[in-house]
């Protein structure tokens, strides 16, 4: 059962790239709606060379990979309103931002819905986000398909971050 569980998961993953890929693709043809392209060139270089995306970004002073910058980012949110409650975290950060796995989601959703949890989302008590009414995890699943969504969020919510 155990393979099985991980065949399905690395399927899934390569679903969820693919998603990514057509959704960005989509997006600088123009075909997206309400959501800004990102730049046409970066992703015909990617998928043409079909190379990772090794971008780093700039966020208060400190440079990150794409998923530490969500984390960063989502971190500094809390800190800067310590009463949001989980549901509240939810609807600012929507799911739509990253994809199936959201954003965020409820440490107790996150371990029914993935056999390894820990995979897909940052677990590690340091970063854990514990906030009034319980304990969230921010997804690790970004890619160059969905990180510019999140940072135009974060740009509208009032947090600075650029390319390096």
């Amino acid at each position: 059962m155990k393979d099985y569980d991980s065949l399905l998961l690395e399927l899934w993953e390569r679903v969820q790239r693919l998603e990514s890929e057509v959704e960005a693709l989509k997006r600088a043809s123009g075909s997206g709606v309400g959501i800004e392209s990102p730049n046409t060139c970066d992703i015909e270089k990617n998928v043409a060379s079909n190379k990772k995306d090794t971008t780093k970004y700039v966020f208060q002073g400190n440079i990150y990979g794409k998923n530490r910058l969500v984390l960063a980012v989502v971190k500094a949110y809390v800190k800067e309103n310590p009463r949001v409650t989980c549901s509240e975290l939810g609807n600012i950060f929507e799911v739509g931002l990253q994809g199936t796995f959201g954003v965020v989601i409820k440490k107790e959703e996150a371990i029914k819905r993935c056999a390894d949890p820990d995979k897909r989302f940052f677990t590690k008590r340091d970063e854990e986000l514990r906030l009034m009414d319980g304990i969230m995890y921010v997804c690790t699943q970004w890619g160059s398909g969905n990180i510019n969504n999140f940072i135009n969020k974060a740009k509208r919510l009032g947090f600075s971050i650029s390319e390096r």
